[in-house]
């Protein structure tokens, strides 16, 4: 009879699909058994089993043996889930420790939209500058222009690390460039130590650390909050 299994000794299982559902073939919805599924199991095997020949002894102490296996599979599942969530809390909390640290994005690029507006992005400096300038090249990797650092930029960043640019959006003829992604970089000399170093946007100070939904996000100040996923390296800035 359709819908029915009958046993080798010729006892009839009611409903043995309870709970499947039949698409292309037979699904459990709850995707797995667990330690209860297979002990209704075994027991509906014990109360359908011929009584002129049980089930043998050592098979029900195989069957209880896996019973008791896949209650500790399960135990053990939830012992890992549970720690890798208390991991997971308190590597994000231990960002905090971050604060005052460089952040880089991995996005030292601009986004030019129309010709001859400007760009204004924002660039940090480790060091205040003795003298330097910026560059911009194209996706090809070319430089176009050159623009020197200003004496009110760097007595600026005597006293402020982050400092805002504008580029008009034109090369060094002084001719407007198309609308694209441009590539920026700072050449500079440091005052304190004399060397030649580099910045570029995407590099800012963490500020502060927040959470939200769990998920924790950088502050980057007036670079805003990003996530951090978005985050390439995280370093220590230059003492």
């Amino acid at each position: 009879m359709a819908g029915e299994i009958t046993s080798s000794f010729n006892t009839k299982v009611d409903n043995p699909t309870g709970g499947l559902t039949q698409s292309t073939g037979w699904t459990n919805p709850n995707g797995i058994l667990g330690k209860d599924d297979f002990l209704k199991l075994l027991l509906v095997e014990l109360k359908h089993q011929d009584p002129t020949s049980p089930m043998e002894t050592d098979k029900m102490v195989s069957q209880t043996a896996d019973l008791t296996v896949v209650e500790s599979q399960e135990t053990m599942k939830k012992s890992i889930e549970s720690l890798a969530a208390q991991m997971k809390t308190t590597s994000s909390y231990s960002l905090v420790n971050s604060v005052g640290q460089l952040a880089d994005t991995g996005n030292d690029k601009v986004q030019f939209k129309f010709r001859g507006e400007p760009t204004k992005f924002n660039i940090f400096f480790e060091e205040p500058p003795l003298a330097g300038k910026m560059v911009v090249y194209d996706s090809t990797g070319n430089s176009i222009k050159e623009i020197s650092l200003t004496e009110s930029q760097i007595n600026k960043l005597a006293l402020n690390t982050t400092q805002s640019f504008t580029w008009d959006g034109t090369d060094a003829s002084g001719t407007p460039v198309d609308s694209g992604t441009y590539r920026i970089e700072v050449e500079y000399m440091g005052k304190n130590s004399k060397e030649n170093k580099t910045t570029r946007p995407g590099i800012y100070p963490i500020e502060s650390v927040k959470f939200a939904n769990g998920e924790p996000e950088i502050n980057l100040g007036d670079n805003g909050y990003v996530k951090l996923t978005d985050i390439k390296e995280i370093r220590k800035t230059v003492s």
